[in-house]
């Protein structure tokens, strides 16, 4: 059915509730176990999520930065992981829901008969509460509880990716995503300053402000040109900050890509760039020509890193 904006109580559903920020690996864990939950049932499978961060009401002027769009949560939730996502609006009201009436208006408005709770996971304005109580409530409201154990593996959480994002950890987090991680963005004017050292960028300007963006440095990457070539993925070496050899205002800071081996122009394409690699932290240099070589050796560790990818 995909993704349900409208009240929709015409199947029976398995769901558990989150924003699934990145759709990371415990996210992944817990879905597995509302599918097995939904086949055993013959009911459909599905994540209960929100259109905005409910910091957005709860604290307005908090802002948390996303790891991924909505739109792209929903197609990787869409994408093997659940049959529905119940996409919600929070507001005011529903902040001020209680569990039991959550529970009672999942059961009403979207068929949802069955909730699988993860590992430590509070929802609802009576927080305090715990498993017991919501397989009390949810029995009262017609749900039925499932708990589900705590993922195996690595420490993983939306908040702790990104943590390893802001300190430049790109490998820790792709370790906890699944994927590296990603943003798309368009190919604007920049300095034009590397062409002139044989080291032509792509100033990437993000689609989408609300993302964060790795903590500076040089990075290695995969880049693939999703207006021309999409599906190729090229080697790269990314520059996030402010260039401080050519660029007198710290405070401006900027993705550029520098593609492997690639002639031609990319302005005005749509690029998504993967991180895999921070190779080294940002740092001035007293000539050009000084750069010139750093880069030299940046490019010969990228391809090394991104070799056999």
């Amino acid at each position: 059915m995909g993704v349900i904006n409208e009240p929709d109580s015409c199947a029976g559903r398995v769901a558990a509730i989150g924003m699934f920020d990145g759709v990371h690996l415990g996210h992944r864990y817990l879905l597995e176990h509302v599918a097995a939950e939904a086949r055993s049932r013959s009911m459909r499978s599905a994540a209960v999520t929100f259109a905005a961060h409910p910091a957005s009401v709860v604290d307005p002027e908090r802002v948390i930065p996303m790891l991924c769009s909505r739109s792209e949560s929903c197609r990787r939730l869409l994408d093997g992981a659940v049959d529905d996502v119940v996409m919600l609006e929070f507001t005011e009201q529903t902040r001020r829901m209680t569990s039991r009436e959550f529970m009672t208006m999942l059961r009403r408005d979207y068929g949802v008969r069955v909730l699988v709770i993860g590992f430590n996971h509070r929802f609802g304005s009576d927080r305090e509460h715990g498993f017991d109580d919501y397989c009390r409530f949810g029995a009262e409201a017609g749900v039925e509880i499932v708990g589900a154990a705590e993922f195996p593996g690595l420490d993983v959480s939306s908040s702790l990716i990104r943590e390893l994002l802001a300190a430049g950890e790109v490998g820790a987090a792709a370790d906890r995503l699944g994927s590296p991680y990603s943003i798309e963005g368009t190919v604007g004017l920049g300095r034009q300053i590397g062409r002139t050292i044989g080291f032509p960028t792509a100033n990437v300007e993000p689609s989408d402000r609300s993302l964060i963006i790795p903590g500076g440095g040089v990075y290695a990457a995969l880049v693939e040109d999703l207006s021309h070539r999409p599906g190729e993925m090229v080697k790269a070496m990314v520059n996030i900050g402010s260039c401080p050899t050519v660029n007198s205002d710290s405070a401006v800071r900027t993705i550029e890509a520098h593609l492997l081996g690639y002639e031609g122009d990319l302005y005005g394409h749509r690029l998504r760039v993967d991180f895999v690699g921070r190779m080294r932290s940002e740092k001035p240099f007293d000539s050009l020509e000084s750069l010139r070589g750093q880069l030299s050796a940046d490019a010969s560790l990228a391809s090394e890193i991104l070799s056999g990818r």
